[in-house]
């Protein structure tokens, strides 16, 4: 990456990507959330990823394919 400003910080040697991901909760203590609820942000490329619920947002992914939330409906 080049030395200039970004809406996104550098990549880190030894840790996730950071992007947009979309996600399946399989736990929840958030009244908001539950198991098997797919939701979107900016999660970080991981296999797993433990939030509060902030910066997620809940999709329906029988409106259109999950990853359309990504691309057009992002």
């Amino acid at each position: 990456m080049k030395e200039s400003d970004s809406y996104v910080p550098p990549f880190q040697i030894d840790k996730p990507l950071e992007g947009g991901c979309i996600g399946e909760v399989v736990d929840s203590r958030n009244s908001d959330f539950h198991e098997g609820d797919i939701v979107i942000g900016h999660l970080g490329w991981r296999e797993f990823w433990k939030s509060t619920g902030e910066g997620v947002t809940k999709v329906d992914p029988n409106l259109v394919p999950v990853q359309t939330y990504l691309g057009t409906l992002g």
